[in-house]
């Protein structure tokens, strides 16, 4: 049954005045190239926060000192609270944040729920605990990076879909998520007949999901045209194999 008292935050609307970023250890470490450009880019994003915004960010505990001279050589402008987990308890993968647990809201009150996904973690809880917010569990395999809620209007990609059934073994999955929020549910995906059978890697007559999660590809802006909403997609390109199947399929 769909419990209309709680709503998924939306990932569209006013302004932002609180947002959190996961900082696991091997990020401040610096042990390669890709951890100094991943911790970069956050340190850019963090950055350009306003004055009146508020940062939590999470890091191990033994990291807590270079997490906040991190943030202080960004020239941070927003305040900022660092939440301590114990040290050993932070994935590599957990600074993909919003993949593990989903915000909801009734009213002024607010809670988080767990779900299960690529890059699961122990997000709800920690941020529940030190913040004083219930959390909860979506037995579902429904990565918060392949779910986007509009004001009227959710989108979730096909293979969350295929996941939790799998994981629930319950073959109603796509009605399980639905019924986690009372706002339309809409799938994103395709059928190998949509495409030209010549550009696939092999045929399929079931729904497909291509690329990993729709944040990659897809953004809501909150805006309508003629009474539909307007979102914005990308459009993937590759400089070096512009025509590979995964490309051409992708743009499709």
């Amino acid at each position: 049954m769909v419990n209309p008292d709680w709503r998924l935050l939306e990932d569209c609307g006013g302004l932002i005045e609180e947002i959190a970023i996961a900082l696991p250890p091997h990020l401040l470490d610096g042990g390669d190239m890709t951890d100094g450009e991943i911790l970069g880019a956050l340190q850019n994003l963090a950055a350009s926060f306003h004055a009146d915004m508020r940062l939590i960010l999470l890091t191990e505990e033994r990291s807590r000192a270079k997490a906040e001279r991190c943030m202080a050589s960004a020239g941070m402008k927003a305040a900022v609270e660092i939440i301590s987990v114990p040290n050993g308890d932070m994935h590599p993968t957990a600074f993909w944040i919003q993949d593990s647990f989903h915000v909801r809201y009734c009213g002024q009150e607010r809670r988080l729920d767990h779900a299960r996904s690529e890059n699961a973690g122990r997000h709800a809880e920690w941020f529940g605990s030190r913040l004083g917010v219930p959390t909860g569990i979506f037995d579902l395999h429904l990565a918060g990076g392949n779910q986007l809620v509009g004001p009227d209007f959710r989108l979730v990609g096909f293979r969350s879909i295929e996941l939790s059934a799998l994981a629930a073994n319950d073959s109603d999955a796509c009605g399980l998520i639905r019924d986690i929020d009372p706002r339309p549910l809409h799938v994103f995906g395709f059928r190998a007949s949509d495409l030209s059978a010549a550009s696939l890697p092999h045929r399929r007559s079931a729904p497909h999901q291509t690329g990993f999660h729709i944040d990659m590809s897809v953004s809501l802006t909150g805006k309508q045209r003629e009474g539909q909403p307007i979102i914005v997609v990308a459009d993937p390109l590759s400089p070096t194999h512009p025509d590979t199947a995964q490309v051409v399929n992708a743009k499709r």
